[in-house]
């Protein structure tokens, strides 16, 4: 629609409005232009939908108190937040006072190897996890970063043992395979270490170094 400027009652705000009773639900832009003999002055687009529901539920929201300073917990947040904003340092400090002070939990040790991995304190990493490994079920994350350790410190054989145990306990995915296949590469068995990244194709055909890997071994 066209209006000309002076059939608004206010001349510094314009207000416009219009039924949307005749569009269909969907994604619209709304554009609006301010003319000037045949000429565009300025302009503004802004986006909008509509949706057949009478009415749209409100987002949640989820909040909690701040622990206390005391508290392992938010020595844990810390350190992960630092962890996560690359202050690696800061969240070694953190992450090992919480280590301290509730030692039984797996979430803060395994919060805490991960930043020693970054920081290429490998030993350190598997000493914060070891204790954890002979659980029933230790989780998926946990075996996983524990064979990637492992595999840091050239103990491909342990890394094979840890993943074997991910295997019976969650299934096969690409990540373990191809761990596994990069354990037996390094232990110089080609033999096993193909039959893994084959079956990492299998599953993914679409992963470019671990075919150039099979092709490498193939040849």
């Amino acid at each position: 629609m066209t209006k000309n400027i002076w059939e608004y009652p206010d001349t510094l705000n314009f207000l416009q409005e219009f039924s949307l009773r005749e569009f269909l639900p969907g994604y619209y832009t709304i554009h609006v232009s301010l003319m000037e003999n045949n000429r565009e002055v300025v302009s503004q687009k802004k986006e909008f939908a509509i949706t057949a529901h009478s009415s749209i539920p409100r987002p949640w929201v989820h909040s909690r108190i701040l622990p206390e300073r005391e508290s392992p917990y938010y020595s844990y947040i810390l350190g992960v937040q630092f962890a996560n904003s690359g202050f690696h340092d800061k969240a070694r400090t953190h992450l090992e006072e919480a280590v301290e002070k509730q030692p039984g939990s797996a979430d803060y040790s395994l919060a805490l190897a991960r930043v020693y991995r970054t920081l290429g304190e490998y030993k350190k990493a598997k000493s914060v996890l070891l204790p954890f490994a002979s659980q029933p079920e230790p989780t998926y994350e946990f075996l996983f970063f524990l064979g990637q350790t492992h595999l840091n410190l050239g103990e491909f054989d342990k890394t094979i043992i840890v993943l074997d145990k991910a295997i019976s306990l969650y299934g096969l995915n690409t990540n373990v395979l191809n761990l596994i296949g990069e354990s037996y590469f390094r232990m110089r068995n080609p033999d096993e270490a193909l039959k893994a990244w084959e079956k990492s194709l299998e599953i993914n055909p679409d992963q470019p170094q671990i075919i150039e890997k099979v092709n490498t071994l193939k040849k």
